[in-house]
């Protein structure tokens, strides 16, 4: 598998190899993160029937890739669909901050009839310090399910969250 096949694992992990293949229409929500000169990583939630999954994607600088797997509550799964739908931010931020040397952070949330999408390069934009909270927050809580990455990391906290 060349570089640019690891990429597309992150954005589409549904047959990653030696994992279950799942519907890329059963997403319900990815998240990413990636470091700035480090890993590239993404977390994805699919619903098969009843049950619900997140597939964590971790690809390093040279391509490698590793993925994982782990069932998670429909309970837990609501939790993180109620506090993002309770967070508000404004489409079009007054102040934008963008450092070159920064990590690419986002999310896209799925359902049959939507799909909305948050990119952001370096600090979070002025009034998304809210959606900033839940992508770190959200990111720590998924990887308490999932069993320890084949590439250790660290999920850095951004301490320049702005109001």
């Amino acid at each position: 598998m060349d570089h640019k096949d690891t990429a597309v694992w992150l954005v589409d992990p549904s047959s990653y190899p030696g994992l279950p293949p799942r519907s890329p229409d059963a997403v319900g929500l990815r998240i990413w993160l990636y470091q700035h000169g480090g890993l590239r990583l993404s977390w994805t939630l699919y619903q098969v029937g009843n049950d619900h999954f997140v597939r964590r994607v971790v690809v390093d600088g040279q391509g490698a890739s590793t993925a994982d797997e782990a069932p998670i509550s429909e309970q837990s799964v609501a939790d993180i669909r109620k506090w993002l739908g309770r967070t508000q931010v404004p489409p079009f931020p007054e102040r934008w901050f963008v450092v070159n040397d920064s990590d690419l952070r986002g999310l896209v949330v799925c359902n049959p009839y939507v799909k909305s999408r948050y990119t952001w390069l370096g600090p979070a934009p002025k009034g998304w310090k809210p959606l900033a909270l839940w992508h770190e927050r959200t990111i720590f809580g998924l990887e308490q399910r999932l069993p320890p990455p084949e590439f250790p990391f660290e999920v850095q906290l951004d301490h320049t969250i702005h109001d």
